[in-house]
């Protein structure tokens, strides 16, 4: 008789973790359904933040020749400015010395070169951009 007890109740556990291993598998089924929609969702996220990092990183038309490093005074249109500054001719003031390259006399210099007599510029003795020495003596 205690056999049969006993065989009884080995047989009711089983039931027991057999039901409870089939809400485990059902969980377990309805978790992975939802891994699979958290991951899309994830995977659609990742694509927007991709697309909004390359929007930020994209040049704007303010921006000058060296992106936004671009130094103030390289910048052609500065927004900050007022209407008075902008008005302004750029540059020192008009009779101001100036320090270019200095003019020494002819007797300090290493070696002279005379120069041809060339020319104008729009002279119709220049022919596909070459200009002929020959031609020009000939005028």
């Amino acid at each position: 008789m205690r056999q049969k007890v006993s065989a009884g109740f080995e047989l009711s556990r089983l039931h027991l973790e057999n039901r409870r291993l089939k809400d485990l598998t059902a969980e377990h089924s309805l978790l992975l359904t939802e891994l699979e929609v958290v991951r899309g969702e994830l995977k659609t996220e990742r694509q927007q933040v991709r697309r909004l990092a390359k929007e930020l990183n994209r040049r704007s038309a303010k921006e000058g020749y060296f992106g936004a490093a671009t130094p103030s005074a390289l910048k052609i249109d500065k927004p900050n400015a007022i209407a008075e500054n902008k008005a302004k001719k750029g540059g020192t003031r008009a009779g101001r010395k100036g320090y270019g390259r200095k003019v020494f006399p002819a007797s300090e210099a290493d070696e002279i070169i005379n120069l041809p007599d060339l020319p104008p510029p729009c002279s119709s003795l220049i022919i596909c951009g070459r200009f002929s020495m020959n031609s020009a003596r000939q005028a």
